[in-house]
């Protein structure tokens, strides 16, 4: 009776489903695109193992140790472009992470300079190479567009005009 106990206890501590949230947004006044990802703990955990080779100590993220592989990365499998150019992972500024019991919320920023942005392309890639079932939801918002978008392994980039 207690092993099975033990069975129903651990089957529930894990998540069923595996999606990720991420908004990106331009802050018109800052001139910053703002990228913001909501991502399972236990998942960035795996992919930190399988992908960076690293054994992260989630509960300890204050140690910059830690944060580094979670970077590189989310910088290998989150990339977008601008009018048509790749922005290099490199001008991408990390700036915060946010720890919840079950997930972590990362915080990236980019500075487009002054052009006007008439087209962004994602390409989200989080967690697809481990899970087959993964979504990550994306709102994109950049002047008055804003477009929802569901990704998948299967279909991972999407592009936006603005008006």
């Amino acid at each position: 009776m207690n092993f099975l106990i033990s069975i129903l206890i651990f089957s529930f501590s894990l998540h069923p489903v595996h999606v990720s949230f991420t908004n990106v947004e331009l802050n018109s006044e800052k001139n910053e695109i703002i990228i913001m990802s909501r991502i399972f703990m236990d998942d960035l955990e795996k992919a930190a193992e399988i992908n960076e080779n690293y054994d992260i100590d989630i509960s300890n993220l204050d140690d910059s140790t830690n944060l580094k592989p979670i970077i590189k990365y989310y910088k290998k499998t989150f990339n977008f472009q601008l009018n048509g150019e790749k922005i290099n992972s490199q001008k991408i500024k990390f700036k915060r992470f946010e720890k919840s019991d079950i997930a972590i919320r990362l915080f990236f920023s980019y500075k487009p300079g002054n052009n006007k942005i008439n087209q962004i392309k994602v390409k989200n890639n989080i967690l697809t190479d481990i899970y087959p079932d993964q979504s990550n939801l994306m709102i994109i918002k950049i002047y008055d567009t804003q477009e929802s978008f569901r990704l998948t392994s299967d279909k991972n980039e999407v592009s936006l005009q603005i008006q």
